[in-house]
């Protein structure tokens, strides 16, 4: 998080001590071709990277990450708002879970639980994956 003689800075610039703007999520400028781009929360932490098209979150603990009532999984409201394809997340047991956009936008549930304006988008919506293992969908075929 950026300092401002000692202040801590909102992820929208905005001094928080000071009555600052709110906190805007935002990614940082690439350095160089290709590199990741930091994403902040509305609180001014890094939450994840915009990796290609997508938002990225590693090293999620499902146990202590994902809401367990109703299950799913929360981002920042302002985060879907990014130029994203989706949201990616890779979680501490191994698993991959993978939503689109049109997912969030369509069945996201508005949510604010201490964090700041949230979307829960409910387990059921998500293509989980083993890492490193791929699914391979079963094609219908007519007779």
């Amino acid at each position: 998080m950026a300092e401002n003689e000692g202040r801590p800075l909102a992820a929208g610039g905005g001094d928080l001590e000071r009555g600052g703007q709110p906190a805007q999520p935002h990614s940082t400028p690439s350095r160089a071709p290709g590199q990741a781009k930091v994403v902040f929360s509305a609180q001014g932490g890094p939450i994840g990277t915009i990796e290609g098209s997508w938002l990225v979150k590693r090293g999620l603990d499902p146990e202590r990450h994902m809401l367990h009532s109703p299950s799913g999984w929360c981002t920042d409201a302002e985060h879907l708002r990014l130029p994203i394809a989706g949201v990616r997340l890779y979680t501490t047991d191994g698993q991959v879970w993978e939503a689109s956009l049109a997912l969030w936008q369509r069945y996201g549930q508005p949510l604010d639980r201490r964090w700041g304006a949230q979307v829960l988008l409910p387990a059921r919506y998500w293509r989980v994956e083993r890492r490193g293992v791929r699914q391979l969908a079963l094609l219908e075929v007519d007779s």
